[in-house]
């Protein structure tokens, strides 16, 4: 359990805390739509945070714990800041099945695929049931057009090598500034695409 003192998300009664194998959700019902989350949404970030952590499947640890991790934690922590967007994968039932979202970050405070504080850095996580149906891709898409709309031109991330996603970064424009660690940092220039 996570200290009350260390819990960002203490100020949403509504969320259950609950271990990585009963967060999982099955396959999506009906049509997706993606649409803009906001700072009072933070169940289906802390779930994609999760997911875009632990994308392996293995076993990970309790949500709260992982999420309570300065390297986790700095993703979402606060969230609703000036720069902060994020857009989720919903279905016909209202089932939040994945997550994206940007934010800015500074030298002295910053996530994996941190480039430079002007450059806010992409997150993105969905469910193992909704994965492979093109999810991902529209989340992103939709992000990109946000982040156009604000006057964005450039975003970063990071991902594993060996993470599948990787060749959808690829596909959408997002190429590799460096490799550590078997990690790649991207950057996708949105004037170029």
């Amino acid at each position: 359990m996570v200290p009350h003192h260390l819990d960002p998300w203490e100020s949403d009664p509504t969320y259950t805390l609950y271990d990585s194998t009963v967060a999982q959700i099955g396959a999506p019902s009906g049509a997706i739509t993606i649409q803009r989350l906001g700072p009072e949404q933070m169940g289906p970030l802390r779930d994609a945070l999760y997911e875009a952590a632990y994308w392996r499947g293995d076993d990970g640890p309790v949500v709260a714990d992982a999420l309570a991790t300065p390297h986790l934690r700095v993703y979402i922590e606060g969230w609703g800041r000036p720069g902060d967007v994020a857009v989720g994968a919903c279905d016909s039932l209202g089932i939040v099945g994945g997550a994206a979202w940007f934010r800015l970050f500074t030298d002295a405070d910053h996530g994996y695929g941190f480039v430079r504080d002007s450059v806010p850095e992409v997150g993105i996580g969905v469910q193992p049931g909704w994965r492979r149906r093109g999810v991902g891709r529209s989340l992103l898409v939709r992000l990109h057009t946000e982040a156009r709309a604000l006057g964005i031109t450039q975003l970063s991330l990071s991902v594993d090598r060996d993470n599948p996603a990787l060749r959808l970064y690829e596909r959408l424009g997002y190429v590799c500034l460096s490799d550590a660690e078997g990690a790649a940092t991207m950057i996708l220039d949105l004037d170029a695409r």
